[in-house]
Order: C-alpha cells, then sequence, then structure tokens
C-alpha cells in the first residue's frame, strides 16, 4: 500500500505508480487471456480423451473457477485504476469504460458503450489513419501500434484535446479478437516537465543574470568558474579571472583575513561563513564585498569552494550617508530596546529636550514623559513589542529647562533585534498653531451672524445647507424654508436665469462664484442689487464645500453710476487720463545729473502742463517739477533703482507752471547694454488724480456699506467730536445726528471711566476693541452695548477718527438672566420627586411620635423620642432652605465665593433628592482659594452635571464631587481652548454612568442637543453650564468612556484681591398584636426606630435592617418566625422590589408591606405582580401602621 505523499507526489513517482498498476494490469490481461483460452480448448475438444468424463469435469471446474477469479481480479483493477481502460470488439465498438475513462473523457459509461471508439475519443484528424490501421490489422493481425506504447492527442467530451499515452492489446486469441486499450492522461506530466524545464532556465538565468556573484575554486584559492556577474562587479572578463588565484584581486590588508577565512572553510565542509573584503576593480580602484564562503569540495555535483558575493560599495557609502542624515535630520531619530532604554540618539535630541545623549540612555524614556501621557506610551510601545507593523503617537517630554514639548512619534519594531526604530518631530507649535485655528474658526461663526452681508454655503453638488440670521431677516423667510427652498421666490425673477447658469457653471468647473443679482427685502418688498460671491473649499484635490456671501451694492451701484456718468462727462470735456513715457540714458556713475537730458513724449509734457517740446527736460528741471515734499523720497528711489533693484514703482505729487498739484504715478526699469553702451532707464507716467480721487471716494463708501449695521459713530480721534451718527445711533441713545455731529462723544454717551479706560487703551494698543460697556442715554435709561471700535488711517496710515458699531445687547441680557432663571426651576423640577420622598421620610417619624407621645411613655423613651421629632424637623428644614435659596437665586451679583461650600451645599441637595441607589461624596482640599463669582449661576453648573451624571445612572453608581487648587501654566493654557495662565479652582464631577459615545463628545454642548427622550430634557444643561463658565473666565473640559463613566473638569480664575400640627386619633388597645415578630427595612434610621417602638408598644417583636443586603442577612436568621416585613421602596444597593423578590424566594410565606415617600402609585405594577397589595405612604401615623399590619395578620 502506497503513502498518499507516494500516490499524490512529483511527476516521477506518479509515472512510476501508472506504469506498476498498467503492467499488472496487462499480465493479469494475459492470465484472463490463457484461461479462456484453455475453456475454450476444452470446449473444441483439445483435451485428451482419454481423460475420463470425472477428470473432464474436475478440469472444466478448474478453469471456470480461473476464469472466473481473473475476471473478478480484472474487473477490480479495471474499476480501481488509475488509468483508463477501453475495451472494444473488433468492429471497433466500445464493451468496457472503466470510471477513470469516465472522469478522464467526461463520458458516463452507459453513454460510451457501444459507440466507436474513433467517434468518441479520437480527434477527427486521425480518423483516417486510424480507419485504415484497424483494417489492416483485421486483415493480417499484424499492426505496429499493437502492443506497444505510444503517445498521442485524445479527444474529451467537451470538444478538447488533451495528450496520453496508450497500450493496445488484443484479448486472449479468440477470434474474433477483443481489443483492450490502456490510456493515460499526460496533462500533468506535461506541465510538470516545462515547469522543471521552465525552473532550470530561470535558475540558469539567475545565475548567468543575478546580481550576486558567484565563483568557484580549488583549495588552493585556484579559479575554476565565474560567472557574468564578475564582470560586471570587477570590470574583469571571465577567462581573465579563471585560472587565476583569488588573492591576486585582494587588497593586500585584507590577506591574512581571507587566508584565515580559506583555511577555516575547509576545516569546516558545509557549512558558510561569511566574508567581507576589498577586491580590485580592473579600473584599479577598489571595491566593498560581502561574500559567503562554503566548502563544497566533497560535493560530488560540485566539488569546489564556492564562492557567492556582492558588491556592497553603494551599500557602504549609503550607510555612510544615512550616519550623516542621521546626524544632520532636524527630526529627532532614535532606537530603543524593549526594555525600555533609548540605545542610540540623534543630536537633534539635545536641541530640543536639552538633554545629552548620556543623560538620555541613563534612565529609561518613560522617566521623560508627562505624567498624563504614559499611559499611551505604554500602549504604544506594547504594541510595537507584540509585532505592530507602525505605530503613530504623540505625548509631551520634558525638557532640561522643565518645560514640556509635545513630540509626534512614528514607530516599527525589530523582533529579532528587540528594538523600536522610531522619528519624532516637535510639534508643539503645531499644536499651539492647530489650537489658534479652532478659537479662529469660532469667531467666524459668530462674525458670520454678526456680519452685515447675508453668509450662505453649499454642498459640493449646490444644495444650500447654511444661512446666516442676516439671510433670514432680509428674506423674511423662516430657516427650514431657506433650506428647502434657497433663494426661489426671493431671487428677481430676470436674474434667475444667468444667476442659475453661473451657478451650474462654478459647479462644474471649480472657479468661483461671481455675479450681481436682485434679491426682494421683506422690510418693504423693494428689489434691491447684491454682489453674489462664493469660493470652493478644497480637501484632497477634491470640493467639500462652497462658501458664499450676498452683499448689499444697492447704494454703491448708484454711487458707481453717478461716478461713471461723472467720467463720460469729463471724457466729453477733456482727454482722457493720458500715460506718457519718458527715457534718459545714465551716462556717468551718478543716478541723478542736473543737466541730463531727459526724452519725453508728448503725453508726458500734457501731464506736466507744457505743450509738446515747447521745453528742454532736463533731470534737473523734472526735479523741478516734483513737490518740495516728495522731491527727497523720488531722488532716493531712482537712486536705489539705478544701483540695486534696476526698477522703480512710486505714486508722486508734481507742481504744474500755473501753480496746481497733480498726483502721478510712475514705473522704470534700468536696462543695462551687453556692448559696452551706457544702460538706460526707460519708464511711464501716468496722471492719477482723479483716480485716486475716486478710489478714496470708494473706500469710504465701502466702509460705510460694510459697517453699516446697528448704531454707527465716527468720531475724531484727538478732540473726540462727532463726524458721523447715523440713525441706528438715533434711535440707541435718543441724540439726532443734528444734535450730535459736532459734540464731544462724552457730552452724548457717559460711561463709567472704570470701563472707558481700558477700553481706550486697548483700543491705541490694538487698533480695535470690542466689549461690553454699559451706557447712558439721552433720556438717563441705562442700556448694554456689545461694542466694535475700530481707528480708521488716512492714505499716509496715521489714523485720524474712530469708527464705531454699538449693539443694543439689553434685552438679550434679561432674557438670558430670564433663561438661567428658568433653568434653576426646570432643574428643581426635576428634584421635586426626590424632596417629596424625602419631605416624607422626614414627616413620617414626626406624625408617629405623636400618638407615642400621648400615652405618657417613661422618661428615657420620651426623650428618645423627642430628639426623633427635633432631628426630622431640623431636616426638613434644611432642604426646604437649600431648596428656596436656589430658587430665589439672583444673576449679576458677583462676590467671593467659596467653592467647597458649594460642593457640600450640592452634594447635601443630592443626597437628599437623588435616588438611593446613587452613592454620592465630595472631596475637598483644604485651603481651597476663593472665586469672584455669582453664587447663583455656579450653583447652577453643579446643579447641572449632577442631574445629568443622576440620569447617566438609572440603575445605580456613584457621583463624585471634588474642589481643589489648580495652577494653569503658559504650557496648559495653550493647549486648552479659552485657557488663561495663572491660579485656578479645579472642580471635579465625576460619575460612573453609561457614558458618552466619542462621536457625541463635540455635541454635547450644543444648545438643544440631548440623548434624552422626549420630556425629559431639553438639552441646554451643558451649554447653559459652558456659557455660566465662561462668563466666569474659566473654561471646562470633559472626558467620557462608553461604559466606563464621565468627568467633567470645572477651571475657575480665582479671586484677586414652621409644620401644621394634624390631629391624630390615638388607636384603640384593640389593635394589640399577639407577639408576632415584625421586621422594618428603611434607610432612614428616624423612620426605622419610631416604627419599631410604635410596634413594640403594641405587643409586636420588631427587628430592623437599614438596607436590602442586611435585611437578608437578619431575615436568614429567622426566616420561620419573620411573618411581616415593612420595607421602604427606595434604598441603597438593593431597592424595595428586589428585597420583596428575593425573600418571597426564601419564606413564600412571608407577607409584604411596601412603604413609599412617592405616593401610592410608585411602582404598583410591580408589586402587584409580586402579590404585595398592602402599601404605607409616608408619612403615615400609628393608626394606619397598626391596621395595616392587623389587617394582613387577619386580625
Amino acid at each position: 500500500m502506497r503513502s498518499p505523499a507516494a500516490r499524490t507526489g512529483g511527476a516521477a513517482g506518479g509515472i512510476t505508480e501508472h506504469d506498476t498498476g498498467a503492467d499488472e494490469l496487462q499480465q493479469l490481461v494475459a492470465r484472463l487471456a490463457g484461461a479462456d483460452a484453455a475453456l475454450q480448448a476444452y470446449g473444441g475438444g483439445a483435451i485428451d480423451s482419454v481423460i475420463n468424463p470425472e477428470g473432464q469435469m474436475l478440469l472444466l471446474r478448474q478453469a471456470q473457477q480461473a476464469l472466473r477469479r481473473s475476471e473478478e481480479a480484472f474487473r477490480g483493477i479495471v474499476e480501481a485504476s488509475v488509468d483508463c481502460v477501453v475495451t472494444a470488439d473488433h468492429t471497433g465498438r466500445i464493451t468496457e469504460f472503466n470510471p477513470a475513462a469516465e472522469r478522464t473523457f467526461g463520458y458516463r459509461r452507459e453513454e460510451a458503450i457501444g459507440r466507436l471508439v474513433a467517434e468518441l475519443i479520437i480527434p477527427l484528424r486521425y480518423h483516417e489513419a486510424h480507419a485504415a490501421g484497424w483494417a489492416r490489422y483485421m486483415q493480417t493481425r499484424e499492426e505496429r501500434i499493437v502492443g506497444r506504447r505510444m503517445e498521442i492527442e485524445a479527444l474529451r467530451a467537451d470538444g478538447s484535446e488533451f495528450p496520453v499515452e496508450i497500450t493496445v492489446t488484443p484479448l486472449g486469441t479468440q477470434e474474433p479478437p477483443v481489443f483492450s486499450a490502456f490510456i493515460r492522461d499526460l496533462t500533468e506530466r506535461r506541465l510538470l516537465e516545462q515547469q522543471q524545464r521552465e525552473a532550470e532556465q530561470r535558475f540558469r538565468a539567475l545565475i548567468e543574470n543575478g546580481w550576486d556573484a558567484i565563483s568557484l575554486a580549488d583549495a588552493a584559492g585556484k579559479i575554476l568558474y565565474c560567472s557574468p556577474a564578475v564582470t560586471r562587479i570587477l570590470g574583469f572578463e571571465i577567462d581573465e579571472v579563471v585560472g587565476r588565484v583569488w588573492l591576486e584581486f585582494i587588497h593586500p590588508a585584507d590577506h591574512a583575513a581571507v587566508e584565515s577565512h580559506l583555511a577555516e572553510a575547509l576545516a569546516r565542509p558545509g557549512i558558510g561563513l561569511q566574508s567581507n573584503k576589498r577586491v580590485r576593480h580592473k579600473d584599479g580602484s577598489w571595491r566593498a564585498i560581502e561574500g559567503m564562503l562554503t566548502n563544497l569540495l566533497n560535493d560530488g555535483a560540485v566539488g569546489a569552494v564556492v564562492n557567492n558575493f556582492r558588491d556592497v560599495t553603494e551599500r557602504k557609502r549609503a550607510a555612510e550617508d544615512l550616519e550623516r542624515i542621521f546626524d544632520l535630520s532636524p527630526d529627532m531619530i532614535c532606537t530603543s530596546g524593549f526594555d525600555g532604554y533609548f540605545k542610540k540618539l540623534n543630536p537633534a535630541f539635545e536641541r530640543t529636550l536639552g538633554y545629552t545623549a548620556d543623560e538620555l540612555r541613563a534612565v529609561p524614556f518613560l522617566s521623560f514623559v508627562h505624567a498624563a501621557d504614559q499611559t499611551a506610551t505604554v500602549s504604544g510601545a506594547a504594541a510595537l513589542t507584540q509585532g505592530g507593523k507602525l505605530v503613530s503617537f504623540e505625548n509631551r517630554y520634558r525638557c532640561k529647562d522643565g518645560s514640556y514639548r509635545w513630540l509626534q512619534w512614528s514607530a516599527t519594531p525589530d523582533l529579532d533585534q528587540q528594538l523600536i526604530y522610531a522619528v519624532c518631530r516637535d510639534v508643539t507649535d503645531q499644536r499651539q498653531s492647530a489650537a489658534e485655528l479652532r478659537r479662529s474658526e469660532l469667531l467666524l461663526r459668530e462674525l458670520s451672524d454678526a456680519m452685515p452681508q447675508m453668509v450662505w454655503a453649499s454642498g459640493p453638488d449646490g444644495h444650500l445647507d447654511y444661512f446666516n440670521e442676516r439671510t433670514v431677516e432680509y428674506t423674511g423667510l423662516k430657516m427650514e424654508q431657506l433650506l428647502r427652498s434657497g433663494w426661489a421666490g426671493v431671487l428677481h425673477p430676470d436674474d434667475e436665469p444667468a444667476c442659475l447658469k453661473r451657478w451650474k457653471r462654478s459647479l462644474a468647473t471649480g472657479d468661483s462664484f461671481d455675479i450681481e443679482f436682485r434679491l426682494k427685502r421683506a422690510s418693504d418688498g423693494s428689489y434691491r442689487w447684491h454682489l453674489g460671491r462664493a469660493l470652493p473649499r478644497y480637501e484632497n484635490g477634491a470640493i467639500v464645500r462652497w462658501l458664499g456671501t450676498c452683499t448689499d451694492i444697492e447704494d454703491h451701484k448708484m454711487a458707481l453710476e453717478t461716478l461713471r456718468l461723472s467720467e463720460e462727462n469729463l471724457a466729453l470735456a477733456q482727454r482722457v487720463s493720458h500715460t506718457g513715457s519718458w527715457e534718459v540714458t545714465m551716462d556717468g556713475d551718478a543716478a541723478v545729473v542736473a543737466d541730463r537730458p531727459l526724452t519725453w513724449s508728448d503725453e508726458t509734457f500734457r501731464i506736466f502742463g507744457f505743450e509738446p517740446r515747447s521745453v528742454q527736460m532736463t533731470q534737473g528741471r523734472f526735479f523741478e517739477c516734483v513737490h518740495p515734499a516728495d522731491r527727497a523720497e523720488v531722488m532716493r528711489a531712482v537712486t536705489e533703482m539705478a544701483r540695486t533693484t534696476g526698477n522703480l514703482s512710486t505714486d508722486h505729487r508734481i507742481v504744474l507752471p500755473d501753480g496746481r498739484e497733480r498726483l502721478v504715478h510712475e514705473e522704470a526699469t534700468l536696462i543695462r547694454s551687453e556692448g559696452g553702451t551706457a544702460p538706460k532707464i526707460i519708464g511711464s507716467v501716468q496722471d492719477i488724480t482723479e483716480r485716486r480721487h475716486a478710489e478714496d471716494l470708494l473706500r469710504q463708501q465701502a466702509e460705510m456699506l460694510n459697517l453699516a449695521h446697528d448704531a454707527i459713530i465716527v468720531r475724531e480721534l484727538e478732540s473726540e467730536k462727532v463726524l458721523f451718527w447715523n440713525s441706528g445711533a438715533e434711535r440707541l441713545y435718543g441724540w439726532t445726528a443734528g444734535e450730535a455731529v459736532g459734540q464731544s462723544v462724552r457730552d452724548l454717551i457717559r460711561t463709567d471711566p472704570e470701563e472707558l479706560q481700558p477700553a481706550l487703551e486697548t483700543l491705541a494698543a490694538s487698533g480695535e476693541f470690542r466689549g461690553e460697556v454699559h451706557h447712558i442715554t439721552k433720556d438717563r435709561r441705562e442700556v448694554i452695548v456689545n461694542v466694535r471700535a475700530t481707528l480708521v488711517h488716512d492714505a499716509h496710515g496715521k489714523p485720524r477718527s474712530v469708527l464705531t458699531i454699538g449693539s443694543d445687547i439689553t434685552e438679550h441680557k434679561k432674557l438670558e438672566s430670564q433663561f438661567l432663571r428658568a433653568q434653576r426651576l426646570e432643574s428643581i423640577g426635576t428634584l421635586a420627586s426626590g424632596v417629596a420622598h424625602d419631605l416624607n421620610n422626614i414627616l413620617a417619624p414626626i406624625l408617629m411620635s405623636a400618638p407615642l407621645l400621648r400615652e405618657n411613655p417613661s422618661a428615657p423613651l420620651m426623650e428618645k423620642i423627642i430628639s426623633t421629632i427635633e432631628e426630622s424637623a431640623e431636616r426638613g428644614a434644611q432642604i426646604v432652605k437649600q431648596v428656596l435659596t436656589f430658587a430665589r437665586g439672583v444673576e449679576g451679583e458677583r462676590v467671593l465665593v467659596d467653592p467647597s461650600h458649594l460642593v457640600r451645599e450640592m452634594v447635601g441637595i443630592a443626597q437628599e433628592t437623588f435616588p438611593k441607589s446613587l452613592r454620592i461624596g465630595a472631596r475637598c482640599a483644604e485651603d481651597v482659594w476663593p472665586v469672584e463669582g455669582d453664587p447663583t449661576q455656579l450653583h447652577q453648573v453643579l446643579l447641572n452635571l449632577s442631574v445629568n451624571a443622576r440620569d447617566a445612572m438609572p440603575n445605580g453608581g456613584t457621583l463624585m464631587l471634588s474642589v481643589e487648587n489648580f495652577v494653569v501654566d503658559e504650557h496648559y493654557a495653550t493647549m486648552m481652548p479659552g485657557a488663561k495662565a495663572g491660579p485656578h479652582v479645579l472642580i471635579r464631577a465625576t460619575d460612573t454612568g453609561t457614558g458618552i459615545p466619542r462621536s457625541l463628545v463635540d455635541k454635547i454642548f450644543d444648545p438643544f442637543f440631548t440623548t434624552k427622550d422626549i420630556g425629559k430634557g431639553t438639552g441646554l444643561g451643558l451649554s447653559t453650564v459652558l456659557g455660566i463658565v465662561k462668563s466666569h473666565g474659566g473654561f471646562l473640559s470633559v472626558y467620557s468612556e462608553v461604559g466606563g463613566g464621565t468627568t467633567f473638569k470645572i477651571f475657575l480664575p480665582t479671586a484677586t484681591s414652621a409644620a401644621v400640627k394634624p390631629e391624630v386619633e390615638a388607636p384603640a388597645r384593640a389593635m394589640n398584636g399577639n407577639g408576632e415578630l415584625i421586621m422594618v427595612v428603611d434607610d432612614e434610621p428616624g423612620i426605622a426606630t419610631v416604627t419599631k417602638l410604635i410596634l413594640e408598644n403594641y405587643n409586636y417583636r420588631v427587628i430592623t435592617a437599614a438596607d436590602g443586603p442586611e435585611a437578608l442577612a437578619v431575615f436568614a436568621q429567622q426566616m420561620g418566625d419573620v411573618q411581616v416585613v415593612i420595607t421602604d421602596m427606595m434604598m441603597p444597593y438593593m431597592d424595595g422590589v428586589a428585597l420583596i423578590r428575593t425573600l418571597q424566594r426564601m419564606n413564600p410565606l412571608v407577607r409584604f408591606v411596601a412603604s413609599t415617600g412617592q405616593g401610592d402609585q410608585a411602582r404598583s405594577s410591580e408589586l402587584h405582580a409580586l402579590g404585595v397589595t398592602a402599601c404605607l405612604s409616608k408619612p403615615y401615623n400609628t393608626q394606619k401602621l397598626l391596621g395595616t399590619v392587623q389587617e394582613l395578620l387577619g386580625h
């Protein structure tokens, strides 16, 4: 039995197996033919007739058995044969077709039987030869192909041809004859042979054309063979090398090493020895060679010492270059070990961090990493040591001066060497730039809504998806209408085709969109001209957004039209502004020579006020025409052009012969001659007086148009007299333009000096001021104005006036205050259920204690009852005080606030009002700095964060509020938007809730964004928190993991500087118990104590527990005796429903009373499902308690 490997091995193995099978099959055919002949001989009487009948029968049976065994063996081998076996009768029709033939030719046996061999498996082109050979054999019984193996092409059922080996053998000697053909598919063998030939060719090509060279030498080092690569590497032809000793080509300094390697190779046959040496090139240079020397003298196929080598000269040079790059690279490059230590560092590390390489290698690299980044760094290193291909991350490294720098790392491991190769770059400045960019984007968004222009945006397909508030105001359409229909109904019908065509072209080509059209104004229904402009924004070469504006140019167009008409009228009266030319030959070294001639064109004479060619013009006369105040500057510009730049471009004034001044623009170029002639200056001059006047006019108009919004005031810088006072200023301040113009702005608008002086200093230092200022109007009203003041400069860049734009935000501030009040009331609403529960818990022991006092209990008992009543009353008063303090808070009052007090107060409220399944705690550091702020608003911040934490822990959890001092340094401030360096107080709110998905973290501060169900949240809580923190000059951050809880950090800069007594009937003594054991479970000690006293006073035995786990432990000890369990429904660790369900499994016969401070309907469906119908609503009196218990016990 052959192994599977032998059956499915290579070509040689397969052929051997097939040959063996075919031989066995042919031998069996011969045996079968012999048996058949013997049987025929018996039937034909060939056996000696002397044999008796019994002998004849015995011989017959033996022949039949032999024939049968042969047939069975034949059939088994034929069926199992991997070769095709096809038998045919004397007519050429198939009589047997084994499974291998079915698989090979694609016919089923029943399809093949009876078909002619020629039409089934022989290609058409062989039919004629096959027929002739068949006929010849049938006539002569001689044919050269019978009994011989030959290779021909065969035909499959699908029409394809394939190579086969075939042996045709006649079966026996019977007439007419029967033939058997043994056929083997040679496709695989041919393919393997082809592959073997190709492999040999590739190997030969590899040797002949490979970059590596191979040489064979004898034991003495005499070269016997060299591959062609030797010529490429060393320049010698093969016949120049073969027959010579290797040492002839080796650098003298390497002889000893080469001889040593050869001796070692001869001593260690079959072992490859690495060898590096220098070898002489034919041109006399020395090449660095890296090779492998192997002694194969004992290998019969080789019989030589094999030297496989390559030229590594360039690689060594490259390595040297890499080392130089390593040293000179501005990026930091290093290798470190898996042990956490640097191994090699380039000089850039010392330049960036200040440490020497030895100092960095002396300790683990993690010791230089900022504590907050160490976890991420360890994680990145672990990923590398575990086979990560490439890991990139950022962290902060401590510099020698104590500062930290942000480094961006890319690293890859070498697992075999246990090394990490890394490149890092200092990205501190880049990160700071990114932070600035984010702040700029936020500012741009705010500016968009403050701009007088309509601002819009669309996707790359042109669908409009953003409009600013100015667009809504101008068009009178709602935002959803604009987003749905765009400019439809607003754009003038006559302008729509051209506008739409231009927009489609911009979308198709990416060209900027720039067109004028008319838009309908909602306030008066008029159409006004606008300039529409849009530019595409690209990312990765593709347009991702279109950003556009619509600027009202109605007044601008009217002004331009007026100017155009003026220019046309001027053109009718005088020449259009002309440009003249001039030139001068620079003979001599001086740039200016008074009598050096100038060549002027006619138009130049006209510009300077002369009749053409009426005077001889020289440089001296030209400078006489230049305005005296500009003469020195023009002379300096000409001199500089002649000596250095070679170009001149300047504007200056000239004085005409009639004394008039004109402004001209001059351009000139110095042309140097290569032929030795003197260089020339060729220039042009243009009278730009009218153009400059028009530009100044347009600039002023553009400033007015672009800034024409809200109250606009222009005043002189020095005198502060009002130059311009628009209608918005009239409405805001009450003074008319006639009253205001010419007056001092301080006489019209009274401002607190403490607000005014810093604003003026900022304006003088930076050229602009933005901020909120309190102003007093003409009618002595106080208004809050959002002021934007800008210095306006004259043509020479000197500040001449102040432009102020003011927006009245008084009502906005009032609405903001009302909004905060509404937020507080909403927050109180969320606490209502908890407040009611706690008040009921507080009232319950008071109500239950009153009947006990009427019965004149003993002095110790009375003292205990009175203490319980007093403690409960004090707790109730404290809760009411906290709620009222929060509800009646007044915003706007900034005082010194103790943050620790705020935190403790908030924890107290939360502990009283939040579900008992929440564990709430506070951590307050000692000597926390005070902050200057609005206590009500800061209380609002803590409440909003606490309520959000509560909602994130529906199944219980922990809320921890903490406060500590925190100093924000400059480095930290650059990483946190809105942060300023200095001492801060850090307040943390940490919960163990569901966490916030990373994709939503950036949205949680957006107004109206909420993940809560409808009716359970407005989405304003966190936006209010952000607004309050910013208004206090602080900033915040959030960290959250899904399933891992959330932490909010609030950074605030520190300060620089009575019940109605109910009537209760005393219960009758008939309500006494009979000593039954009752378990009372309540997390309120006062309620548990009073309930226990009442029940014991009425002849019940009572055991108590403070929570679910304790109740289970107590119940387990007296399970058989407890008949009734009175349990609170809201408790930490395990609520009432869960406790009842567990106790019912422990003892199904025990009865339950549900005690709740949330009303009778609280969790009623769950209680009914458990079979609990008895309920005590807190506060309950003695009669209600005893009646409920007696009803359960059936008394």
